[in-house]
C-alpha cells in the first residue's frame, strides 16, 4: 500500500459507525407520509457537531415540539374537549332561556290586554277631572261673589226660623217612619241574602257564569221559570271583568269599593247603615228617571274566593205600582287563564223579578205590563253596569295607589 492510500484509510477510520440516541419517531412522526410533526423543520430539528471523535450528538432540540409524547396534539384534543362542553351548555341556556320567553309572551298576551284598559281609564278619568275641577272652580267663584252678596241679609236672620226652615216638626215624624220601615227591610233582607247565597253555585253552573273569564260576557237575557203552576218572566244581567292584581288584595279592595259606591256623600240617601261585612243602603237616583233603591248587601269570604250577595227593591215613580225584585251575586277569584301571574276575575249575575202592588189583572193589561216591566228592567239594569264599572274602577284605583305607595316607601 503506497503512502496515499494509508494517510486516506487513517483519516477514514475513525469515523466509524454513526450512532444515535433519540427516538426519530418520536422528533419527526410524519417522515416517511411527507410531514412533520408540530411546527419543526428538518433544518430546525437537529444540529450536528463532529469532534474529533467523529460521533453525532444531539445539540438541542426545541422544548414546544415535543415532550413524551405529542403535547401539541394533546393540547388540541383538550382544548376541543372544553369547546364542545361550552358548547352543549351555551345550547342548554339557549333552551332555557327559549323556555322562558314563550311562557313570558304567554303571560304578556294575557295581561297586556288588561293593563291596557287600566292604563286607558285613568287617562279618560284624568280628563274629565280637569274638566270638573275647571267647572268646580268657575261655579265655586260664583258662589262665593253670591254668598258675599247675601252676608248682610243672612246675619238678620234668627236661629229660631232657621231651625224651623230645616227641622220642623212633619219631617222629624216622616224621618222616623222611614227609619222604622228602613230598619224592617234591612233585616228581612239580610235573612233573604243567606238562602241566596246557599244557590250561588247552582246559579252560576246553570248560566254557565262559574266558567267565564272574558270580559266580553256582559248583557241581559230574558228567561223564565215556573213558581207555584205558573210561568213568571224575569231578567238576567251578566257582567265578567279581571284585574290584574293579587287575590288577598284585589279582594279587599272590591268590598272597599263596593262601601264607598252605595255610602258616597254625594248620593241623595235617606237611609243607610253599616257593618263589617255587610251594608244597606236607599238611594234616590236622580237623572232622566228617578229611581229609589233600597239595597242589602252581604259578604261571605271563602278560602279560594270572595261571594257577594244582596237583596233590593227598585221602584221609579213614573210607576208606582210596579217595582223590580232583585237578587244579585258577585264572585271575586283567581282567574286560572293566568297560571303564570297573579289575577282575579269578578264575575257576576243579577236577576231581577218584575212585581205589581196589585194582584189583580185584566187580559187587556198584560201586554202592557210586560212592556213596562222590560222598561223598568233596562232603567235598573243600566244603573248596575254603571255601579259595577265604576266599583271596578275604584277598586283599581285603591289598587294602583297601595302599589304606588309601597314601592315609594321602599324607595324612601
Amino acid at each position: 500500500m503506497s503512502e496515499d492510500e494509508r494517510a486516506v484509510a487513517g483519516s477514514v477510520g475513525p469515523l466509524g459507525p454513526l450512532e444515535v440516541d433519540f427516538d426519530l419517531d418520536l422528533l419527526a412522526p410524519g417522515v416517511g407520509t411527507g410531514k412533520l410533526g408540530g411546527n419543526a423543520t428538518p433544518s430546525a430539528v437537529v444540529t450536528e457537531s463532529r469532534g474529533n471523535s467523529g460521533t453525532v450528538a444531539l445539540k438541542s432540540i426545541k422544548s414546544n415540539g415535543f415532550a413524551g409524547k405529542n403535547s401539541t396534539r394533546e393540547r388540541l384534543k383538550q382544548e376541543l374537549k372544553c369547546l364542545r362542553e361550552t358548547v352543549s351548555t351555551l345550547e342548554t341556556q339557549l333552551t332555557s332561556l327559549q323556555n322562558s320567553h314563550t311562557a313570558q309572551a304567554t303571560h304578556d298576551t294575557v295581561d297586556a290586554p288588561m293593563w291596557r284598559r287600566i292604563a286607558t281609564r285613568q287617562v279618560e278619568r284624568r280628563l274629565v277631572a280637569e274638566v270638573e275641577n275647571a267647572r268646580l272652580k268657575a261655579v265655586l267663584e260664583v258662589q262665593i261673589q253670591v254668598a258675599k252678596n247675601f252676608e248682610q241679609m243672612i246675619r238678620k236672620r234668627s236661629n229660631e226660623v232657621i231651625l224651623g226652615l230645616y227641622e220642623g216638626t212633619n219631617g222629624s215624624r216622616k224621618r222616623c217612619r222611614f227609619e222604622d220601615e228602613f230598619s224592617v227591610v234591612y233585616k228581612q233582607f239580610l235573612e233573604e241574602a243567606e238562602s241566596a247565597y246557599a244557590i250561588v253555585d247552582k246559579v252560576y253552573d246553570e248560566n254557565g257564569l262559574s266558567e267565564a273569564y272574558d270580559e266580553s260576557v256582559r248583557g241581559l237575557t230574558t228567561k223564565t221559570r215556573s213558581s207555584g203552576g205558573e210561568e213568571h218572566v224575569y231578567f238576567e244581567f251578566l257582567y265578567v271583568a279581571a284585574m290584574p292584581f293579587p287575590f288577598k288584595r284585589a279582594q279587599h279592595a272590591f268590598w272597599k269599593a263596593n262601601i264607598r259606591e252605595y255610602l258616597n256623600e254625594k248620593r241623595r240617601i235617606q237611609n243607610s247603615r253599616q257593618e263589617s261585612d255587610r251594608l244597606g243602603v236607599r238611594i234616590v237616583y236622580t237623572g232622566s228617571h228617578a229611581l229609589t233603591c233600597t239595597i242589602v248587601m252581604r259578604q261571605y269570604m271563602e278560602s279560594e274566593r270572595m261571594v257577594l250577595v244582596w237583596r233590593a227593591v227598585t221602584r221609579a215613580p213614573s210607576a208606582s205600582q210596579i217595582y223590580a225584585d232583585e237578587t244579585g251575586w258577585t264572585v271575586v277569584k283567581r282567574n286560572p287563564m293566568t297560571r303564570n301571574s297573579e289575577s282575579v276575575v269578578i264575575q257576576t249575575c243579577s236577576q231581577l223579578v218584575p212585581r205589581w202592588l196589585d194582584s189583580d189583572l185584566t187580559l187587556s193589561q198584560v201586554g202592557s205590563r210586560l212592556i213596562q216591566a222590560g222598561e223598568l228592567a233596562k232603567l235598573v239594569v243600566g244603573c248596575i253596569e254603571a255601579e259595577m264599572t265604576s266599583i271596578i274602577e275604584d277598586a283599581e284605583n285603591l289598587l294602583l295607589d297601595e302599589a304606588i305607595g309601597s314601592r315609594t316607601d321602599l324607595i324612601f
